[in-house]
Parts: structure tokens; C-alpha cells; sequence
């Protein structure tokens, strides 16, 4: 299976939620001044591009951090 590495934190390229197949959105690191807080990464049904687009979007969704 393959990895997105954001900052050291692994994320897969495609995930399951309750028997949906999700693929990765996007990934990221939030930082508060030098710190880092947590790594981010999006997962939806299909790839979607523009963020307007991203809050539209149907069917199941997950946040992991």
C-alpha cells in the first residue's frame, strides 16, 4: 500500500470507512510559530479540486491527524 509522508507522519494513499473506498485529498502540518502541532490529511470519495469544490462534496469524508 502506498504512503504520503507529511512531516514524518505516514498516511496511506487510499483508505475505508464503513465499506466506502476513500483516496487522499491532500495532506498537511499546522504549526503554531516553530511548533508542530499535529499533520493533517483529508480523504473523499474522488479527488477534488477546488476547495469550494471539497465542501460540496457528497458521500462520506475523513479528517486524520
Amino acid at each position: 500500500m502506498q504512503t504520503v509522508e507529511v512531516t514524518g507522519v505516514k498516511f496511506h494513499q487510499n483508505v475505508a470507512l464503513a465499506g466506502s473506498p476513500l483516496q487522499l485529498n491532500g495532506a498537511g502540518t499546522r504549526y503554531k510559530t516553530i511548533i508542530k502541532v499535529y499533520a493533517v490529511a483529508l480523504y473523499l470519495p474522488a479527488k477534488v479540486n477546488p476547495p469550494e469544490d471539497v465542501l460540496a462534496a457528497a458521500g462520506p469524508s475523513v479528517c486524520r491527524w
